[in-house]
């Protein structure tokens, strides 16, 4: 195949469109009952019952790198020749949001708060189905409208960032939040 021209270019991407990088939305679900990410956000002053925390995480999510899927392969010698044979599907386990910092730290307060819910202070650990919950990220048109979404399944968060605050230039304080998941799916029917 030769050089590709602008005039393939310019077809491809009315054929199939493009995603914005900037065009998406977060969501995390709450846990029903006494769900310790529920307990993380009443802790932090946020009512699990009503959307607030929904809108402030959405508008405040800096970046997200959607997550990466492998197959694990092992060689296999046939008729002496090696060749890669794929014998699991890994989700590699980790995806991080960076999230911009409010002024009274009530965002990074619903993650520590999570954290130390799932470890508590008398050196336990809590079962996952009381801690794991579900985070959606939908892919949004130029218009605002979902178009997909990946849903990361049984996520919980495993490690919050520093937050730097510097004095030599003003800027916005963030912070980054590492989830460990089991798997995801993408989905285009919203």
């Amino acid at each position: 195949m030769g050089p590709l021209s602008i005039e393939q270019l310019k077809t491809s991407l009315d054929r199939g469109g493009f995603q914005r990088s900037h065009l998406y939305d977060v969501f995390i679900a709450k846990g029903f009952g006494d769900h310790m990410f529920n307990q993380a956000l009443d802790a932090a002053g946020f009512d699990p019952n009503t959307f607030l925390f929904d809108n402030e995480l959405s508008v405040r999510t800096k970046t997200v790198a959607l997550p990466t899927q492998t197959i694990a392969t092992n060689p296999i010698k046939v008729n002496g020749m090696d060749y890669e044979h794929p014998y699991q599907m890994n989700y590699e386990g980790d995806i991080s949001f960076t999230f911009i910092l409010d002024e009274g730290s009530k965002l990074r307060d619903v993650f520590v708060n999570w954290m130390n819910n799932i470890y508590s202070s008398r050196g336990k650990y809590a079962y996952r189905p009381q801690y794991a919950t579900k985070i959606q990220i939908r892919m949004l048109n130029s218009i605002g409208q979902p178009k997909a979404a990946y849903n990361i399944e049984e996520a919980f968060p495993k490690t919050i960032s520093q937050t730097e605050l510097s004095g030599e230039t003003p800027g916005l304080s963030d912070f980054t939040v590492t989830f460990s998941y089991r798997y995801f799916n993408k989905t285009n029917e919203l």
